[in-house]
């Protein structure tokens, strides 16, 4: 899956997902994949938890409140 770069995006798309699984539910089990790190980034932007602010300042506590915070939303999606 794509790596979240943005919350309100990763939402926005959540949404979108619930409606697709909803009116698939009969013949589908439709559910969303979050990554929030590049893996094997050598440069640039490591990811939402290593870098939330997307400046370098590398807050891994700040950006680990937001990816559960953002879990926790999708899962009161029902994504």
């Amino acid at each position: 899956p794509p790596v979240v770069h943005e919350m309100s995006a990763a939402l926005e798309f959540g949404g979108r997902l619930r409606a697709l699984a909803a009116a698939h539910s009969d013949a589908l089990l439709i559910v969303m994949a979050a990554s929030f790190e590049r893996p094997g980034a050598g440069a640039g932007w490591k990811g939402l938890i290593h870098d939330p602010c997307h400046d370098g300042s590398f807050q891994i506590n700040s950006g680990l409140r937001l990816a559960r915070k953002l879990l926790l939303s999708l899962a009161s999606l029902g994504v």
